[in-house]
């Protein structure tokens, strides 16, 4: 499945968008949650129009440990 991010600044900007091609709503979670953990205040995760997931740095860094879905 093609899903895009969006790393949003703490202004809710968007920074920066990736095209990504994951497997799952869950893998890429998974994938934007390693993303959240590097620079942005916030990422995105959309499905074509489909809101799959927003997760801010903080959650990213607590899930990550944790492994859990948001």
């Amino acid at each position: 499945m093609h899903y895009r991010f969006y790393e949003i600044d703490p202004s809710n900007h968007v920074m920066a968008g990736y095209s990504v091609g994951c497997p799952s709503d869950a893998a890429a979670i998974d994938a934007a949650r390693r993303l959240g953990q590097q620079r942005a205040a916030v990422v995105e995760v959309w499905e074509a129009t489909r809101l799959v997931g927003r997760l801010s740095a903080a959650e990213a860094m607590d899930l990550g440990r944790a492994k859990e879905p948001f």
